[in-house]
């Protein structure tokens, strides 16, 4: 029994002899100089500009076609909205 705990404190006492050299080592060791590191990128690439087209008519254009779109894709909920409504009727009263 006294063996083993001799062997283990001499293992403990070993692991803190290595552990403070290491500390000891790495203290002393001057630290590591930052890497300069340029700006990927410095100016835009891309000119920047509005995001709309520009003029009056092209505006107005394009404007129109949305609005237009809109209107459809309404109608055509509006539809479905009626169907699945009677469909929902046809049900009750089938109940």
């Amino acid at each position: 029994m006294s063996g083993n705990i001799k062997v283990a404190s001499g293992i403990i006492l070993a692991a803190v002899v290595l552990g403070g050299g290491f500390y000891w080592y790495a203290s002393t060791r001057p630290a590591p100089a930052p890497v300069a590191v340029a700006p990927t990128e410095t100016q835009p690439t891309v000119p920047q500009g509005p995001t709309l087209a520009t003029g009056a008519d092209t505006s107005d254009a394009s404007l129109s076609q949305d609005v237009a779109s809109v209107d459809a894709d309404m109608t055509a909920m509006n539809a479905d909205t009626t169907a699945i409504d009677a469909g929902l009727n046809d049900k009750a009263v089938a109940q």
